[in-house]
């Protein structure tokens, strides 16, 4: 069975940005050399890695069902991957869908504690002036490498209370950005 859908990779030329989201009980550490590489064969990059790096956090822009009651069902563990490259890469075209992974971190010691973790809002904005007005209004954002549509605002460390109470906050933060014309989630960027 699959560990992640990688997704959202975004290219500058030698350094590659994407997103791995659990999709069953892993999770990733720091990452090893071995999976890294088996993850970009899955998104068809195979040059050299110089290095690399992982960050943590939650969201729920791969959510199907936005409307549960319960929050597991729309926020995901997820992981920005970071890696470096020693020559230019290239990437194909057809991105846009999530891809299955069946890789594995070994440096991942078993510890399924989630809390306290990094809370993300991803809104894409099909209009530049649309992002920057978003960016304008949320104090903690930052757009990713190679792909300037995409606005990633953190909330900061959250704990499970966050979720179990609403998580009123991303609620807010999501309606702002689709009223400034952006979608935050999957379907709703792939539907407009």
């Amino acid at each position: 069975m699959e560990t992640y859908l990688l997704w959202s990779p975004a290219l500058d030329e030698k350094v590659l940005s994407f997103f791995a989201t659990a999709v069953n009980i892993q999770r990733i550490n720091k990452g090893t050399s071995e999976m890294i590489e088996a993850m970009l064969q899955d998104l068809g990059v195979h040059d050299g890695v110089q290095k690399f790096s992982v960050n943590r956090f939650i969201t729920n822009y791969l959510t199907d069902d936005p409307d549960s009651d319960d929050w597991q069902d729309s926020w995901a563990e997820t992981w920005e991957i970071v890696v470096q490259f020693t020559v230019p890469v290239s990437l194909d075209k057809d991105q846009y869908y999530p891809r299955r992974t069946f890789e594995i971190d070994r440096s991942w010691d078993g510890d399924t504690s989630m809390f306290p973790v990094e809370c993300v809002v991803i809104a894409d904005f099909a209009r530049a002036e649309d992002l920057n007005q978003a960016r304008k209004e949320f104090a903690s954002t930052r757009t990713r490498t190679g792909n300037a549509q995409q606005l990633l605002i953190s909330l900061g460390q959250v704990d499970e209370e966050f979720f179990e109470d609403g998580a009123t906050a991303a609620s807010q933060i999501s309606e702002r950005c689709q009223a400034l014309g952006g979608t935050t989630t999957h379907e709703e960027t792939r539907d407009s």
